[in-house]
């Protein structure tokens, strides 16, 4: 479990599939994750959710975006951009909509950077996100990403972030 200064991030389990089914199947947060709502029965996911927790990817962490009261309000991941790479890439959703605007997110970012850079090796942590979505610009930012690439990516807008190890350690050094 890693903590935030608002937020618990914790493995995901089976209970979290009904939650993750709604928000995969919300169109809303579909276009803000430049992807397709799912169309599979709830069974079908259940069933696929409870195998990829059951036989996980090493190269894949998922985790619960949780508020220190317990609620599941989103997920985050990281995963290594190719097998041996000194980068990982992340990504987050804040699913419950009423959780939105309130920091949760920026506290989620923040706290699996710190995670990713004090238990991994890797030097660098990218990301992407739609260039319209003001919301996560401003939260990567905030957590010290900068743009490095805007690219055309299956008809989206996209706009490439990074933050080296280097920064993100300057950014940290304890006080003299």
């Amino acid at each position: 479990m890693m903590r935030g200064e608002r937020v618990m991030l914790r493995g995901k389990i089976p209970a979290d599939a009904a939650l993750d089914y709604a928000w995969q199947t919300d169109a809303e947060l579909a276009r803000l994750d430049a992807c397709p709502v799912i169309s599979m029965s709830f069974d079908e996911y259940s069933r696929e959710y409870a195998r990829t927790i059951r036989d996980p990817s090493p190269r894949r962490r998922m985790y619960a975006v949780e508020t220190p009261q317990g609620r599941h309000i989103g997920n985050c991941v990281y995963h290594e951009t190719e097998a041996g790479a000194d980068a990982t890439e992340i990504g987050i959703m804040i699913g419950e909509k009423d959780c939105w605007d309130l920091g949760y997110g920026r506290d989620a970012v923040c706290a699996l950077v710190a995670h990713i850079f004090t238990e991994r090796d890797f030097n660098r942590i990218v990301l992407k996100t739609l260039a319209w979505n003001r919301r996560a610009l401003r939260c990567f930012n905030g957590c010290g990403f900068t743009e490095y690439r805007r690219y055309p990516v299956d008809g989206y807008d996209f706009v490439f972030m990074e933050l080296p190890r280097r920064t993100w350690e300057a950014s940290h050094e304890p006080a003299a």
